[in-house]
């Protein structure tokens, strides 16, 4: 019998044992330093044999973690003794709980509180202060909280059944530090006997397997991995533990390469997170380089351009945007030592505000697959910046807020994204994740409805946003294309120029109904400040706020028809607030201005942004001047011009809107450009229609019918294609020969795609549709049938497919639409409802739509990026489906995991639709 054998045979003999002796059966016996250890096991004296493993470790203690942090003399014991007296801060909450934790306790009702409760984070304290004083009080406490929580908190059949003490997240997070670093510096604190630390160490091995089997995506899965790989590398007795490396490695590999965009930004654009998804890959890779593991030369690359990418949105302070679920964080902090990592000097210089290093070679940037532009005049304390998104909405953490702005100038924070404050189910909540709260448009009081198209968040290619960059002016075009609930036609178009001679900004907003809709609109344009104390000059209804050694002016060019009100720290409902931080719970009274206007469609509103510094604002003059197209008056929504002019300089601007076929002609200058730029006594300046580079190429440009100009542009291959066109949108496009030599239209046209035909299920029996269909109800809308499948009720997993025969063949347009609902009681462990098409190969290609069950009719629509392979064992599987493919079957899915009591699934559908 061999030796394992002989140490299994004898576990089996034990009865009624503690729980903590489970732990030799997850250790590798074999290997030569567990030698006093396996013979413990061996002869059946497992108190031993946890005495011998507790000197193994001391053995190797310092070089466990690569090292344990080092504890200065002179630690702040305050931290710890809170802990002493229960008494915990978490997302600005502080709340005392008895001796006796309920790891489940939630005194303010906000569950990020028990959530960082259970992330351990607070044993730290409790560990550090015993290293540095001995004192025993602290150790003894930490026994005590380590021994109540595993008592507690067994581990559970699934995520489902843990609430927030076996969160895969908090699995991940406390494996990555808190558990390791506590397990190592208590293995000779009193109270911390052999029995407990086998207990702590079989804890680890449970939330490691627990990984193994459960977790989550986007920044969760590098979190969860992260924490992984850490446990792997810092206890490699266990036998699993190169299973877990393997595992590690291999998802964090896969998951950089379809986390990370190509211009360097994570998938929820939440800069945020970002950093957190950055954080985990980096420690990944470190980690794996440090204990010799392979890996991919790409991947380090990646993470190399996720700093890139956090360099290059950060404000000369070194602070990010607060853009979707991001606090006011600091960059330059991630950035430390880059620089020397990866010999980048252009991050040197952007980090020490261009005191070392070499400038990067452009100030301004698009970031194009964020979609995400940065204006600036350059890096140090004394320039000016203005951010905008216009890119997708998010993998997660997304808030309501395409085209937001984000002004800094002269040292201080102007103008901002509001950032969070809370995750709590409040109206806080609401108010902080809605337009209201951002410095967009609102159309008829109501703001945007990206989060119901789930084709708009995540993309498979760059945002085809027009973008110029030169010496004296950049220009940025952003677009919100998907509607407002009483609107669904209305877009709303936002230009972005930045006239650097005068180091100010003009915003132009464009509405225009994409479908034809003519009814008047109620139209308003928010800014929202920094800081408070906002003042209107009730002449130009321009509002000026000072923000300590600097100030910002929100001047609208054209005040007539347009009314101005000022809100701050306004509480029913939420207006005029900033919050700088969910951690501590931190708002503050802020300046939103509102200019609304009653008009119908196509309107045009544009404003000056003017920041300058120290507190005595310069003089400014503002107006609007008359434009001629052809010898015509041209309207607002076809030509911006205005007369700008800051302390001594002006300058006469001009921005078109139409199709830019005639030259215009403003105040006695005539220009063919779509932006001109008229300085005194300087020579013009203009934007060329395309940009000009040094080899002969084809780009198309395109624009909605209703109006608004060319706002999109992208390389040209021979096919009319417009890259995130939507059905039912009509669109005018033209095709460019741009060269050394300027541009060159060789075709304009007109383009609509049409609207999926849609199956109602109006007949009593569904043609094509074959599954287990039981019969016809009342359906979305109100409508007279749906298709419904069910089968029997059962505790096990189980599956409700239907399918039907398409013709079809995948192009960049393609769209699958549906309404479902899936009315059941409970949908048990790894419930989702997923939408597959069977190409003519037999492969599947599948996009999740849901994953919890719902009662209510729920809208759905998809596009071409939104499929990935599903096929397993395939070169194809988990990747993008590319068009070209002859697609032949659609099914929907929905599967029904694990559930205490049987239920049976059901799936209703209708208002079905596909078009190629």
């Amino acid at each position: 019998m061999t030796q394992t054998m002989l140490l299994l045979a004898a576990l089996c003999t034990l009865q009624d044992e503690p729980p903590w002796r489970a732990v030799f059966e997850h250790l590798d016996l074999t290997r030569p330093e567990l030698s006093e250890v396996a013979a413990g096991v061996e002869a059946g004296d497992q108190a031993a044999a946890a005495e011998a493993l507790v000197r193994h470790y001391l053995t190797r203690r310092e070089g466990a973690m690569a090292p344990l942090p080092a504890v200065p003399e002179n630690y702040d014991r305050g931290n710890a003794d809170k802990v002493l007296a229960r008494e915990f801060t978490f997302v600005g909450k502080t709340h005392t709980l008895p001796y006796d934790i309920d790891w489940n306790a939630n005194p303010p009702n906000d569950h990020e509180w028990p959530i960082e409760l259970n992330r351990h984070y607070t044993w730290l304290n409790l560990a550090r202060a015993w290293d540095a004083t001995g004192d025993a009080r602290y150790a003894r406490d930490l026994a005590f909280l380590v021994s109540d929580w595993i008592t507690d908190n067994p581990r559970p059949e699934s995520p489902r059944d843990a609430r927030w003490t076996w969160r895969t997240l908090e699995c991940g997070l406390r494996l990555q530090r808190p558990w390791p670093e506590c397990f190592l510096r208590m293995l000779d604190a009193p109270g911390f006997t052999p029995e407990l630390l086998c207990a702590m160490l079989l804890s680890i091995w449970e939330q490691s397997d627990y990984l193994m089997r459960f977790g989550g995506g986007g920044n969760w899965l590098t979190m969860e991995k992260n924490g992984l790989l850490t446990a792997a590398v810092t206890f490699p007795e266990f036998a699993d533990s190169q299973a877990w490396i393997d595992d590690a490695l291999s998802n964090m590999t896969r998951e950089i390469g379809v986390q990370v965009y190509p211009d360097g930004s994570q998938v929820e654009l939440t800069p945020h997170y970002h950093s957190v998804a950055m954080r985990n890959f980096d420690a990944v890779y470190q980690r794996a380089v440090e204990h010799g593991l392979e890996v991919p030369g790409e991947y380090a690359e990646t993470v190399e351009r996720m700093y890139e990418y956090l360099a290059l949105i950060a404000k000369p302070s070194g602070r990010i945007p607060m853009w979707n679920d991001s606090d006011h964080d600091d960059a330059h902090r991630r950035l430390e030592g880059i620089a020397d990592r990866f010999g980048r000097e252009d991050i040197r210089y952007i980090v020490t505000r261009g005191e070392e290093g070499t400038a990067p070679e452009r100030a301004s940037v698009l970031l194009p697959y964020a979609g995400q532009v940065v204006m600036r005049s350059g890096w140090t304390m004394d320039d000016v910046y203005l951010a905008m998104d216009a890119g997708p909405y998010g993998y997660g953490h997304q808030h309501e807020d395409k085209l937001t702005l984000d002004l800094w100038g002269y040292g201080e924070e102007l103008i901002v994204d509001p950032g969070r404050y809370t995750y709590a189910p409040t109206k806080w909540r609401g108010y902080f994740v809605s337009t209201e709260s951002h410095s967009t448009v609102l159309v008829d009081g109501d703001g945007q409805i990206r989060r119901s198209d789930r084709s708009t968040w995540v993309v498979d290619r760059p945002e085809p946003l027009r973008w110029y960059s030169g010496e004296s002016v950049d220009l940025a075009v952003g677009v919100y294309d998907t509607g407002y609930p009483g609107a669904p036609g209305v877009m709303h178009i936002r230009k972005l120029l930045f006239v650097k001679p005068l180091r100010c900004f003009v915003v132009v907003d464009l509405l225009v109904d994409a479908r034809g809709g003519d009814e008047p609109r109620q139209l308003t344009s928010q800014i929202q400040f920094a800081h408070p104390g906002g003042v209107v000059d009730p002449a130009t209804k321009a509002v000026r706020v000072q923000a300590g050694s600097a100030g910002a002016i929100a001047a609208p060019v054209a005040a007539d028809g347009w009314s101005v009100s000022v809100h701050e720290g306004e509480e029913d409902p939420p207006t005029g607030w900033v919050a700088w931080s969910l951690h501590k719970a931190l708002k503050e009274p802020a300046t939103m201005v509102r200019y609304t206007s009653e008009s119908g469609l196509p309107a045009a509103m544009a404003m000056a942004l003017i920041p300058y510094p120290g507190d005595s604002p310069p003089a400014v003059r503002l107006g609007p001047l008359p434009a001629t197209i052809g010898g015509q008056a041209a309207a607002p929504t076809e030509v911006t011009a205005l007369r700008l002019g800051v302390g001594e300089e002006s300058a006469t601007i001009v921005i078109r809107h139409d199709d830019l076929r005639g030259p215009v002609t403003v105040d006695g200058r005539t220009t063919s450009s779509e932006v001109a730029l008229w300085m005194d006594d300087q020579p013009a300046v203009e934007i060329p229609i395309a940009a000009q580079g040094e080899d002969v190429e084809e780009r198309i440009q395109w624009g909605y019918q209703a109006g608004g100009g060319y706002v999109y542009e992208a390389t040209h291959d021979g096919d009319i294609a417009l890259p995130g066109a939507r059905r039912g949108v009509p669109y005018v496009y033209r095709v460019l020969r741009v060269g050394p030599a300027g541009a060159e239209v060789l075709e304009t046209g007109e383009l609509l795609l049409e609207e999926p035909e849609l199956e109602t299920f109006e007949e009593d029996v569904p043609a094509e549709w074959t599954g287990p269909i039981d019969h016809t109800q009342p359906g979305h809308d109100g409508s007279r049938g749906a298709l419904r499948a069910t089968s029997e009720a059962t505790t096990d997993t189980s599956y409700v497919t239907v399918r039907r025969p398409v013709r079809e063949v995948a192009t960049e347009a393609l769209a699958a639409r549906l309404a479902y609902r899936t009315p059941m009681a409970d949908g048990g462990d790894w419930f989702y409802l997923k939408v597959t098409f069977t190409d003519s190969d037999g492969l599947w290609w599948s996009a999740y739509i849901d994953n919890a069950p719902t009662g209510d009719w729920t809208p759905g629509e998809l596009a071409l990026g939104d499929f990935r392979g599903d096929t397993q064992d395939t070169p194809e599987h988990g990747k993008p489906m590319p068009a070209g493919l002859e697609l032949v079957e659609l099914q929907v899915t929905l599967r029904k995991g694990v559930t205490a009591e049987p239920v049976a699934p059901v799936l209703e559908l209708d208002d079905v639709g596909v078009a190629g």
